[in-house]
């Protein structure tokens, strides 16, 4: 079967593997994912599968700048990757935001994940954002990622902003850092699904 799809690395660099994070979907409304449904229900652990090299131009900048990162969903796969990726350096001093949204914790995913590097690491501060609230717990808040709800922890002109998740969630991140005196320069995104956004 040849279906070209694009998946983004979802660990850090590490020499020995690549890791890709695909959900299964399964709808009544919209159609099933032929790729993400195949890879789940037949390609078995030791298959072969012919791939391209990784590529692409969302990448983490090598400076001492503090990091946002801002996701929506799936989004999170290639933030995930930039931030393990920090994390692994040795006395890693650069402050680090993780920002997400998602329905709810049933479809949160690496939220285990996410829990521990925030324990173990004193620089990460992460803040969750669920449609679908069932414990109030201080670091989550019910309703779509809202910056403005959090200028006071994230709002620095010298920061990085990553922003990935669909077109409509980038275009609302980057008009309010835009508004606010963020340089586009400072601004980085990827948009999951065809391309369409053009921000300058």
């Amino acid at each position: 079967m040849l279906q070209p799809r694009q998946y983004s690395i979802s660990c850090a660099p590490n020499g020995k593997y690549y890791r890709i994070s695909v959900k299964k979907e399964i709808s009544t409304n919209h159609p099933e994912g032929m790729i993400s449904n195949r890879l789940h229900d037949y390609i078995q652990e030791g298959e072969i599968i012919d791939l391209s090299a990784p590529a692409g131009v969302f990448v983490l900048k090598e400076n001492s700048n503090t990091k946002v990162f801002i996701s929506g969903g799936i989004g999170q796969t290639p933030l995930l990757s930039m931030l393990e990726a920090l994390i692994s350096k040795d006395n890693v001093s650069t402050n680090l935001v993780w920002i997400h949204g998602c329905r709810n914790e049933q479809v949160h995913a690496f939220k285990d994940r996410l829990t521990e590097i925030n324990k173990q690491q004193i620089n990460v501060k992460q803040f969750l954002f669920y449609d679908e609230v069932e414990e109030e717990e201080s670091h989550i808040q019910q309703g779509w990622v809202d910056l403005s709800n959090l200028a006071h922890d994230v709002l620095e002109l010298e920061a990085d902003y990553y922003i990935c998740g669909p077109a409509g969630f980038i275009q609302k991140h980057h008009d309010y850092l835009i508004e606010r005196g963020v340089a586009n320069s400072h601004i980085h995104f990827e948009e999951f699904g065809p391309a369409s956004l053009q921000l300058s």
